[in-house]
């Protein structure tokens, strides 16, 4: 299983609610227009904090100025952009991030959608992986639901959260991609894929997708060079 994501940085002074964030999520009105999965799409670049490299990854707007990424992505980011599907670049702020979860939350002017749907799923369910910044739309099938055990990012011991296994071919770069069932909904969010030929690709389930984006935030976050990752400002 494989993952596929200098200076102090300025802390800024963005900090959202969960008040903020729950609307974002779940209460869309009726008029709401209907984003596709494809405009929702993002990729994440961002400069190395540290000895930290450069990382390439994807991500999904879940709401007005909100991008849903993987963590391990941006853990070791001195600065972070944002690329639409249009081309459009813009610098992100990291005002969330959960290690266990493997989930990071981005702020960026200008990326504006309204809430993202989210749905359970079941072995045999079928969807598209899609803007994934290596592979692009995949096809997948549902194996299996998962309780992952994971190496903790970072540190020792290890993390357990809730998953899919999918039959699908995804490649390092991906990470952070949205998993959507044939109604556009999102079932999560890409963290690893197979180094062993299987065609495993590995998803952090929408359950654990909503409870992040429900909990207090501790950003903004910013790069430590002496630790090579990011650490909340302040």
């Amino acid at each position: 299983m494989s993952h596929g994501g200098h200076r102090r940085g300025t802390a800024t002074t963005a900090r959202l609610t969960v008040a903020t964030l729950a609307v974002v999520l779940f209460a869309t009105a009726c008029g709401d227009r209907v984003v596709p999965p494809q405009e929702r799409s993002v990729t994440v670049s961002t400069a190395g904090c540290g000895y930290a490299t450069e990382a390439i990854s994807s991500g999904v707007v879940v709401g007005d100025g909100l991008v849903l990424t993987a963590a391990h992505g941006v853990r070791g980011s001195f600065s972070v952009d944002v690329t639409a599907v249009d081309g459009a670049t813009r610098p992100a702020t990291i005002v969330g991030l959960d290690m266990r979860r493997d989930l990071a939350l981005l702020s960026v002017t200008e990326f504006d959608a309204p809430a993202l749907e989210l749905a359970h799923a079941a072995a045999g369910d079928v969807g598209r992986i899609v803007g994934s910044s290596a592979s692009g739309t995949i096809p997948y099938l549902v194996r299996r639901a998962v309780d992952i055990t994971i190496d903790r990012i970072g540190g020792e011991g290890g993390h357990e959260r809730v998953g899919y296994e999918l039959e699908a071919t995804s490649r390092t770069g991906d990470s952070g991609a949205g998993a959507y069932d044939d109604q556009g909904r999102l079932i999560g969010i890409v963290f690893a894929t197979s180094d062993d030929g299987t065609g495993a690709t590995w998803i952090t389930a929408s359950s654990e997708v909503g409870g992040f984006l429900t909990d207090d935030l501790t950003g903004p976050w910013v790069c430590d060079p002496d630790e090579s990752r990011i650490v909340p400002a302040g």
